[in-house]
């Protein structure tokens, strides 16, 4: 028997269309958080004004620094859209460019030194730089062929800095209360020679509470979500080859034609 091609061809666009698309949905978080960088520089430049409502502890929230967070996912989205970025660039070439941007990010054309906020568009360009050089850390972890010939790739994924990286944002949400709590605790002033014992304390302290964090909270969490989207995925792949299946039930099958 033979099936008609244009109507199983039909029938399979058709299918495809009615499917949800993943990468539909990915471009909509790599759109979300293309905004975010957008909201994170337009924030950081609004906090450093002297607008009504401006706040330096605005600039300082999560907020603030959303631009940071929303580049690195933004890399991540579009490498599982398209896969790794197929430009000439290497690892340490795009790690060596992000420490060129930083050493820009901490120099006049970022604002002024240690804690002078500098003008309001010094810190909008300070975000972005901050930015680009959260990208450009991502997209080098992103290329895994370049793992074997990169030193710097090869640092990155050492046993040491993963444990840290996957506790990185703990650390990063945790490590102000700690501090303060600890200066208060102690009656430690920052500015006056406690500097490195507070620093020291408070990554120590941070480490410890960000690994509680990371096994009772975060990774559970995750794996509860990655259970859940690849059940759906399958449930997603069945229906669509089930209705596949029925669709090409309904198509007509014409016999061959027998020479005589």
């Amino acid at each position: 028997s033979r099936v008609d091609r244009r109507q199983l061809q039909s029938c399979i666009r058709d299918r495809g269309r009615t499917a949800p698309s993943r990468t539909a949905r990915l471009l909509v978080v790599q759109r979300v958080c293309a905004g975010f960088v957008v909201i994170g520089a337009v924030a950081a430049t609004y906090c450093a004004s002297d607008l009504p409502g401006s706040s330096p502890t605005l600039g300082t929230s999560l907020l603030g620094h959303a631009a940071w967070f929303a580049a690195g996912a933004w890399v991540c989205t579009r490498t599982m859209s398209e896969g790794p970025s197929s430009t000439s660039r290497s690892a340490d070439e795009r790690l060596g460019l992000a420490a060129v941007l930083l050493v820009l990010a901490a120099s006049p054309l970022g604002g002024g030194l240690l804690f002078d906020r500098g003008a309001p568009v010094h810190a909008g360009l300070r975000e972005l730089l901050y930015a680009a050089v959260g990208a450009l850390i991502v997209s080098a972890a992103c290329r895994r062929r370049d793992v074997d010939g990169s030193a710097a790739l090869r640092v990155l994924s050492s046993g040491a800095l993963v444990w840290i990286g996957e506790r990185s944002y703990a650390v990063f949400l945790w490590h102000l209360p700690i501090a303060f709590g600890l200066m208060t605790l102690l009656k430690l002033d920052l500015f006056e020679g406690s500097f490195l014992v507070v620093a020291g304390l408070t990554l120590g302290c941070s480490l410890i509470v960000a690994d509680i964090s990371w096994r009772l909270l975060e990774r559970p969490v995750l794996a509860t979500v990655n259970r859940r989207s690849e059940s759906r995925r399958q449930q997603a792949d069945q229906k669509q080859s089930t209705g596949l299946r029925d669709d090409l039930s309904l198509i007509p099958i014409s016999e061959p034609t027998r020479p005589y």
